[in-house]
């Protein structure tokens, strides 16, 4: 059994639960949650519920990045429940964008099928599939090939077209109720023939993505990631890169923000699997947090004032990641090395915020340590995840 991360911190009556979401198996018609319920307890404990997962949870508090961190209390993570969701055949195990959505009493799972280019509306309750959205790919409520989705209200979807710069607002019945370009008016690109656009010097470009807690809106804007659409094997990128995006839903400016931090800046090059970003939104402080692979600090973005701040957030099982001696795109042996790269560090992954606990999950990716086959192209066949929890104050 192999765990994909958090989906979603999860309130039921007395009781707030972590929703993770299992990798999918071809063995069975069926998407996989586990339901962990945090119980606070006065001593570091570990919870092993499988042989392929081990999660370790601490609890530490941090004012700034020069103070140390305290583990004065611990919470451990006990197996709950699970659910399975069945899926037809037009279904596929992978590739999907998943979010739980609560309207009123009702719960329920959300599931873009990219296969199909539709949008599945499950009975969280039931299990039942309860509604099929065709998005239509062209004419006047094509939205494009979907890549990722955020479901503002069941009548009020977002659904993302990446490789079209543009993002698209539907409602319950899949009509088009308003589009937005996610480029700039003096950058040039042709939607009709799928090319990358033309970005001058002085203009910028990023490729959006989506998935889950990376898209919300605040402010009357919608949030988003995106990948600098800079050459990543120059030093450039790393300077000029910047990693998020908004666009106002009233007026359709876009704007970008988030800098790479200066470990990135400095150090060059990691690895591409290394240089994404992963981020959380703090709807009570409204601020938004990023986390990075090769970066022991997390970043806390003030939404008002654009004002960004670090915080040491580090683990035991983190070590300071070495740079390539050369740049990646230089070298040869490129694929090997990356691969090495992979199996031998510990990396940190996504990152997810609780609003009923106000505090931060922060998952670390523990290598599969194996030693490799031949022709073995998957470093983590067997994932382990480490969960720090921490508060910024």
């Amino acid at each position: 059994m192999e765990i994909a991360g958090i989906a979603h911190v999860v309130k039921n009556q007395t009781k707030i639960y972590l929703i993770i979401l299992l990798k999918a198996k071809k063995t069975g018609n069926t998407y996989s949650f586990l339901a962990l319920y945090p119980q606070k307890i006065f001593m570091q404990k570990n919870l092993s519920f499988t042989l392929a997962i081990l999660l370790i949870v601490g609890l530490f508090c941090s004012c700034n990045t020069n103070k140390e961190v305290k583990n004065d209390v611990s919470y451990q993570l006990v197996l709950q429940d699970s659910a399975y969701i069945p899926v037809d055949s037009l279904t596929p195990f992978t590739g999907n964008d998943l979010q739980y959505v609560k309207a009123g009493e009702k719960e329920y799972v959300v599931l873009l099928n990219k296969r199909i280019n539709a949008i599945q509306i499950y009975s969280w309750q039931s299990k039942e599939m309860l509604k099929r959205i065709y998005l239509e790919k062209e004419g006047p409520n094509g939205v494009g090939e979907a890549t990722y989705m955020f479901v503002h209200s069941l009548d009020s979807i977002f659904v993302l077209t990446s490789y079209l710069y543009k993002v698209s607002l539907v409602n319950a019945e899949g009509k088009l109720l308003q589009k937005y370009s996610l480029l700039s008016k003096s950058v040039k690109f042709d939607e009709s023939k799928g090319y990358a656009p033309k970005v001058s010097e002085n203009d910028y470009a990023g490729l959006p993505w989506g998935g889950v807690n990376a898209m919300f809106v605040a402010n009357n804007e919608l949030y988003m990631g995106c990948v600098p659409s800079i050459n990543p094997f120059i030093k450039e990128h790393y300077e000029r890169g910047l990693l998020g995006m908004k666009v106002n839903l009233a007026t359709k400016q876009i704007d970008y923000f988030m800098p790479f931090p200066r470990i990135y800046r400095d150090k060059m090059f990691f690895p591409l699997g290394y240089t994404h970003s992963t981020s959380c939104y703090n709807p009570i402080k409204n601020t938004l947090v990023y986390s990075f692979p090769c970066d022991a600090k997390v970043y806390e973005m003030d939404l008002n004032t654009n004002k960004i701040v670090s915080y040491l957030a580090n683990s035991s099982y983190f070590k300071e990641i070495e740079i390539f001696s050369t740049n990646p795109a230089e070298d040869p042996n490129r694929a090997e090395k990356e691969f090495d790269f992979a199996i031998s560090h510990a990396s940190f992954e996504r990152i997810r915020y609780d609003p009923y606990r106000k505090i931060y999950y922060r998952n670390i990716l523990l290598p599969n340590t194996k030693k490799k086959e031949e022709n073995d192209w998957h470093p983590f066949l067997v994932c382990n995840y480490i969960m720090r929890l921490f508060r910024i104050v």
